[in-house]
């Protein structure tokens, strides 16, 4: 898959990379160099802690806390 580096560096990740890895705005993700190469992962987050887990916990309260621990990160 080719894509087109902007002017300040940013990159736009395919939509079906996106999807598959269940990436959403405001994911926070490793960037590694590797010889020549760029290596991007995904960190773990909340909702994978989560789904690995109890079935009761609810997406809409995981969102809150996310949120919440964003916002103290400011």
């Amino acid at each position: 898959m080719e894509i087109v580096m902007g002017r300040r560096g940013q990159i736009t990740i395919p939509v079906e990379i996106r999807r598959k890895l269940k990436l959403v705005e405001g994911r926070k993700l490793n960037i590694k160099l590797e010889g020549n190469r760029i290596i991007i992962e995904p960190l773990t987050s909340i909702f994978d802690l989560a789904s690995s887990g109890s079935k009761d916990l609810d997406p809409d309260e995981l969102k809150k806390i996310l949120d919440r621990m964003r916002s103290e990160d400011e």
